[in-house]
């Protein structure tokens, strides 16, 4: 009985020592929880998440308890029926039979750049009101709260003028374009675009861009080859918004974690300073887009590539938000980019390469976040959404969030569960006239 006793106590010690230990660690993450300030000129006003409701053409209520939200979605994952085409200019071994008349390198380019077909459809996702402001649970064992219905299947064609006809006829010509990060399924991924939509509240157009995660945990360097080298669908995506979209229509795009490397990439791809297949030769796109020549070769490695006139031909959206074409307003309003799990040094490359296409760059970093603490272990050096990589680049406002909580145990989420963070995104979202405080009114 006494040794039982004494191990029951020795027990016990080993817990309050490793509580302690928890504590001290990480306890002031959790008790001590901050955001900065957002960028200058943006006008927070708390009330927006509280007491509004949003008046996108894309929600809908019926009663006090539920707003359904008919959410677009993009992706390249390959999907159920409706069978996904086969990637653009990939060779199958038959075909290859076929096509005795191309040369090995011709072949070569076709596999290079081949890229996966998009899937367009509209994705209506149930949305409790009662639920705490950033609470996001799709399980049932979670007491679920935002529930998706069915998809809608569409072309491509018919997608964009849904999107047009929605932001015509939303009072905010506004569009807010969602990537989601490492480790999300394409349900989660919408079922997250829903729950900021309502909670912002955001007054547009709400779509998700969903790049082929494999959902998993220990998936990481899976989807990390997945992220770098699929990311032409969402380039595609954005100049079509572009093109087919009101001029006045206000492009918001947002990136999660390793989303941002697809966001980056995209939007590179359009600038010209990387091809569709992640390529670069800074010297051969120059020559391209100044008239002063095309290189023979798009990849500066030494592998056979295209030329940039023979991937233009092939990606005719490539390079045309390079800044020598470029005239009037970038063509996004608002670059956010969260918690980025990118390498500090390739994130600043990237964005000297894609500043002149962004109106407001803004990032989202945390010396608190667990998950990129990991990826640092896995990569040797600090990711740009940990604010001690201290990025200080110009025209890019860094806000430092601070602290975990319970609906974020990692501190990586906090985009989307931290209220502080909402009402900021949703002032960022927002045209500034419309927040601005009205003048008082002479009295009579």
């Amino acid at each position: 009985m006494q040794g039982a006793f004494h191990f029951l106590k020795s027990i016990i010690a080993s817990l309050t020592l490793a509580v302690v230990a928890f504590l001290m660690r990480y306890g002031g993450h959790l008790f001590v929880q901050d955001v900065d300030d957002p960028p200058a000129g943006v006008v927070v006003t708390r009330h927006l998440g509280s007491d509004s409701d949003s008046q996108s053409a894309q929600r809908t209520q019926t009663d006090h308890r539920l707003a359904t939200w008919n959410v677009g979605v993009v992706t390249n994952r390959v999907l159920a029926e409706p069978a996904v085409a086969a990637p653009q200019g990939l060779l199958s071994a038959s075909s290859t039979l076929r096509h005795t008349t191309e040369s090995l390198a011709e072949q070569a380019i076709n596999m290079m750049y081949g890229t996966p077909e998009s899937t367009f459809q509209f994705v209506p996702v149930s949305v409790q009101l009662n639920r705490r402001r950033g609470d996001c649970a799709t399980s049932p064992a979670d007491k679920a709260n935002v529930a998706l219905h069915p998809p809608i299947r569409c072309t491509s064609d018919a997608f964009f003028d849904d999107i047009r006809g929605l932001v015509e006829q939303s009072d905010a010509h506004d569009i807010f374009v969602f990537v989601h990060g490492f480790n999300v399924t394409l349900e989660n991924a919408t079922a997250r675009a829903a729950q900021m939509a309502e909670d912002l509240p955001f007054d547009g157009v709400v779509l998700v861009f969903s790049w082929p995660s494999a959902g998993k945990a220990t998936a990481y360097l899976s989807d990390e080859h997945q992220a770098e080298r699929y990311f032409w669908n969402l380039s595609a995506l954005l100049h079509r918004l572009r093109q087919s979209c009101p001029a006045d229509t206000h492009l918001n795009l947002l990136a999660h974690s390793m989303g941002n490397r697809v966001t980056l990439r995209a939007i590179e791809a359009l600038c010209g300073t990387i091809d569709p297949a992640g390529g670069r030769n800074s010297l051969a796109f120059e020559r391209h887009f100044s008239g002063r020549g095309v290189a023979s070769s798009g990849n500066s490695a030494g592998i056979v590539g295209a030329s940039p006139a023979e991937i233009q031909r092939r990606f005719p959206s490539w390079g045309r938000w390079h800044h020598s074409r470029r005239s009037g307003s970038p063509p996004i309003d608002n670059l956010v980019l969260a918690s980025p799990d990118v390498a500090a040094a390739d994130f600043r490359q990237s964005i000297n390469n894609l500043r002149h296409a962004c109106g407001r760059i803004v990032v989202y970093a945390s010396d608190s976040d667990y998950a990129l603490k990991a990826s640092r272990r896995v990569h040797g050096g600090y990711r740009a959404g940990d604010s001690r990589a201290q990025l200080n680049i110009d025209g890019v406002h860094v806000v430092r969030v601070t602290g975990v909580s319970l609906h974020d145990p990692l501190g990586h989420s906090f985009y989307g569960t931290n209220t502080r963070v909402l009402d900021q995104l949703a002032a960022l979202f927002r045209p500034q006239p419309q927040l601005t405080t009205l003048p008082a009114q002479p009295l009579h």
